[in-house]
């Protein structure tokens, strides 16, 4: 054996003995954060141009650990529109703690609108377990999870309220006929 494979022999052995002794609990650690998500995404009146369409998103921890970290809400249509992201700074959200989110989109599209609620950790190791209605739905740094609503014409408003406005005066109509007779 040469001097160059002794000494590359000894740092080898060094470097495995240095591995070997640092245990698992002197490394990062990572931390686990349990959160449960609830969103609602509604229209007063499910129709084009009449009302917005409103994202709310219910965030609990579930878990031990403090969570911080940002939401994002984003939309999309099936025709390709998109809307852009809007965003929220989680701060201090203890466990057991509920924070609540909200956005409002146009609804300028007939269609099936899809909003996506994103959460990120602001801490680099760890893992989001991210939880809908007690089933587990997304794992990792980055969790998300999406709804979807749909949107009729605003023809088909306009034809709805002819048809009750119809009916209301052959209502009344029968009403007023009914009297005179008497």
């Amino acid at each position: 054996m040469n001097a160059k494979s002794g000494i590359l022999c000894v740092i080898l052995v060094f470097l495995l003995s240095i591995s070997v002794a640092v245990s698992p609990s002197q490394a990062l650690e990572q931390t686990e954060y349990s959160l449960q998500i609830k969103i609602t995404v509604s229209c007063l009146i499910p129709y084009q141009t009449v009302f917005p369409i409103n994202v709310d998103v219910e965030l609990s921890n579930i878990g031990n650990a403090t969570f911080n970290g940002t939401l994002k809400i984003s939309g999309k249509t099936e025709d390709g529109g998109y809307f852009a992201p809007t965003e929220y700074p989680i701060s201090n959200l203890t466990k057991n703690a509920v924070n609540h989110f909200s956005a409002s989109f146009r609804a300028d599209d007939v269609g099936t609108y899809w909003f996506t609620v994103e959460i990120e950790a602001n801490q680099s190791l760890s893992t989001i377990k991210l939880y809908q209605n007690s089933i587990l739905k997304d794992e990792g740094f980055r969790v998300k999870t999406t709804e979807s609503i749909f949107i009729h014409s605003f023809t088909e408003f306009i034809m709805i309220i002819g048809i009750v406005i119809t009916i209301v005066l052959a209502v009344i109509g029968f009403i007023v006929q009914r009297k005179r007779k008497k």
